[in-house]
C-alpha cells in the first residue's frame, strides 16, 4: 500500500498506487529538501535527482506498465518564480528523464489557481485546498501511460492524490509518486533533543 506508515493515512485509498521516496522528511534529509527550493542549488537537485534514478529507477522500469513511463513533475503556480523560489519539481523531473531517457512532459497539467502552502494548513484543509486547482489535457501522449508524478516531498498526500485523480481521468494507465522526502505525521526526537514535527 502506498500509505502504509503513514498514521494518518493508512486506512484512506488514493488514485496512486505506489509512493517511492528515499526517507522521511526529517533531520539531514529535510534540511536537503528545503535547500533545494534555492534557485542557486540546481547542483544539489541534479544529485538528488541521480539518487532517486539509482534507487528506483530499476523498480519503476521493470514493473510499469503502459510502455515507457511518463514523468509528470507537480506544477507550480504561474507567480511562483516571483517569490524568488526555485522550481525543485521541475527540475528534479527534468533530471530525472535525463538519467531514465523517458519523457517529460510539463504541458499536461497546469495549475490554474493560486494555493496556500500545504505546510501552513491543518491536514483536514490540505484536501479542500487544492481541490480544482489542476488543469489537465487529455492527449494522445498521456493515454494508457504509466505516469511517475515527481515532486520534492509528500506530507499529507494532498497534492498527489488530486493530481493523480486528474491524470487518472485524463487516460493515465496508473500513477506512482517518487519523492525525496515523505512526512509520515510521525514525531522524532532530534540530537538536541527537540521534536521535530512532521
Amino acid at each position: 500500500l502506498p500509505n502504509a506508515e503513514c498514521r494518518r493515512c493508512r486506512d484512506k485509498s488514493w488514485k496512486f498506487e505506489r509512493v517511492l521516496t528515499l526517507g522521511p522528511y526529517r533531520g539531514t534529509l529535510r534540511e536537503v529538501v528545503i535547500a533545494m527550493k534555492r534557485p542557486s542549488q540546481e547542483l544539489l537537485r541534479r544529485a538528488m535527482a541521480q539518487l532517486l534514478w539509482e534507487e528506483f529507477g530499476p523498480v519503476v522500469g521493470g514493473e510499469a506498465s503502459g510502455g515507457r513511463p511518463l514523468i509528470v513533475p507537480v506544477p507550480n503556480y504561474w507567480m511562483h518564480p516571483l517569490g524568488g523560489a526555485a522550481d525543485a519539481a521541475g527540475s528534479l523531473a527534468g533530471h530525472l528523464g535525463h538519467y531514465s531517457g523517458w519523457d517529460v512532459s510539463t504541458r499536461l497539467v497546469r495549475r490554474i489557481r493560486r494555493t496556500a502552502k500545504q505546510g501552513m494548513l491543518s491536514w483536514s484543509e490540505r484536501t479542500r485546498n487544492v481541490r480544482g486547482a489542476f488543469q489537465f489535457q487529455a492527449t494522445s501522449e498521456l493515454s494508457g501511460r504509466h505516469v511517475i508524478l515527481v515532486d520534492d516531498v509528500l506530507t499529507s498526500g494532498a497534492t498527489a492524490a488530486e493530481l493523480a485523480a486528474g491524470l487518472r481521468r485524463a487516460s493515465a494507465a496508473n500513477v506512482w509518486v517518487v519523492v525525496a522526502a515523505r512526512g509520515t505525521g510521525a514525531k522524532e526526537v532530534a540530537a538536541q533533543g527537540r521534536p521535530v514535527a512532521q
